[in-house]
């Protein structure tokens, strides 16, 4: 396939502006694609195929993806990339993401230039919807991956420095668009109550990663005077959906990816999320449970789109490491960064037990030698810093319902934030 990014930056922009029967067959010729591709040069896929006896010609419209049976991150994990990678893919030719963040279960993803080009692109056309210009000045404090740019004023501030530093780096770029992890921003917030000054004025602050309260988005429109939006991604597809200008839920990006829901929810509640891309030909993800829980809206969006809303079901999670000395992490910048660069590391949980000492408790594809253990406390400290223990409990499982409703970290601790809007320090 021929990659041409003019072309494929004309499609995005123009795919936006498509009527819902427009929108719809493109769809539907896109997903045909993309199954004859899985069945004929993906193994995962083909056996998956025949054990329930369907063919590529069973499967002409997004109805028709009802058929095939769902697939979850555990199910590729055993099938191993092998199986699930396009045959013929050279590894050392593809761009290679890894997530490590607030599901708790790592996983690879490998994408070839064209793709690695169209989620680039993707976070652009929704910066774009959300306003930003190309002579905003940009800070991204999250996953560097979903934005980076040569031809914009881009800078990527790590989430893992000590919230001072953060505060004084920003103050000195003055980015006029943030994106940003929730738990990050309120750290960062809380700090600038606490010394009453004056922090940054963004045009536009974009929440990504975790659950962003009404209570914070609140405080951030008060206190920064800027306009807040979700981004909903994952490191198996980038940018899923993103709020538009409404505010009224989160367009799926339906010209590159189909949105259903698990056939085993309940009736009248949130079920789980399952994803078909249709642009990921090097490793294809087809009815995949991304282990997220929302709804569709029904309703057509005011701003005219015909892309689809989503809206997540997220829990309420106190998401900060509390350390002594008032030191404070956001726990998804912490574990995102530290246990990335390990890839026989299947699932982990994070719990806070007391101010000075945490558990990490880590299921392994296979038994983890002592250097990979010491290695991985080396890390957790080069961020945390010193006077902190960490225990690794390799175990054979981890609670699942306790990882669907606390994510990737636990804190035994009271949320040294939980209110920031009612901080005593105001400014």
């Amino acid at each position: 396939m021929l990659f041409n990014p003019a072309s494929i930056a004309w499609n995005l922009w123009r795919s936006r502006r498509l009527s819902v029967d427009e929108l719809q067959d493109l769809r539907n010729r896109k997903l045909r694609l993309m199954i004859r591709h899985a069945f004929e040069r993906v193994p995962y896929y083909r056996a998956l195929f025949t054990s329930a006896g369907l063919s590529p010609e069973d499967v002409q419209t997004t109805e028709d993806l009802k058929k095939i049976p769902v697939s979850a991150k555990e199910d590729l994990t055993a099938a191993g990339p092998d199986k699930f990678l396009a045959q013929g893919t050279d590894k050392g030719d593809c761009s290679f993401s890894r997530t490590s963040g607030s599901s708790g279960k790592p996983f690879s993803t490998y994408f070839n230039r064209r793709e690695r080009m169209t989620r680039r692109l993707l976070g652009l056309r929704r910066l774009v919807d959300a306003g930003f210009r190309p002579w905003d000045r940009v800070c991204v404090m999250c996953d560097p991956g979903q934005l980076r740019s040569r031809r914009f004023r881009t800078r990527c501030l790590p989430a893992t420095l000590p919230v001072e530093e953060q505060f004084a780096r920003l103050r000195a770029m003055q980015p006029t668009v943030l994106l940003v992890w929730p738990t990050v921003l309120g750290l960062l917030l809380y700090y600038a109550r606490r010394r009453s000054e004056r922090f940054i004025r963004p045009r536009i602050v974009a929440v990504t990663g975790e659950e962003c309260s009404d209570e914070l988005r609140r405080t951030i429109e008060s206190d920064l005077g800027a306009e807040v939006f979700s981004f909903y991604n994952a490191g198996e597809f980038g940018p899923i959906a993103s709020e538009c200008r409404a505010h009224q839920g989160l367009h799926v990006n339906a010209d590159q990816m189909i949105v259903e829901f698990a056939p085993d929810a309940q009736a009248d509640e949130p079920s789980d999320i399952l994803i078909t891309s249709l642009y990921s030909f090097t490793m294809p993800y087809i009815r995949y449970r991304i282990g997220d829980a929302g709804f569709l809206e029904e309703k057509q969006c005011p701003c005219g789109s015909c892309f689809p809303r989503l809206r997540l079901v997220e829990g309420r999670n106190n998401n900060i490491i509390h350390l002594p000395g008032e030191r404070m992490f956001s726990a998804s910048a912490v574990v995102s960064v530290v246990l990335r660069p390990f890839p026989t590391l299947r699932k982990f949980h994070l719990i806070q037990e007391t101010a000075d000492r945490l558990v990490l408790q880590a299921v392994f594809l296979e038994p983890p030698t002592a250097e990979i253990l010491a290695y991985m406390q080396r890390r957790m400290f080069e961020y945390l810093g010193s006077g902190v223990k960490l225990d690794i409990a390799v175990v054979d499982s981890i609670d699942e319902e306790r990882a669907r409703k606390f994510g990737s970290f636990t804190s035994r601790l009271p949320n040294p934030i939980s209110s920031i809007a009612g901080a005593d320090t105001q400014r």
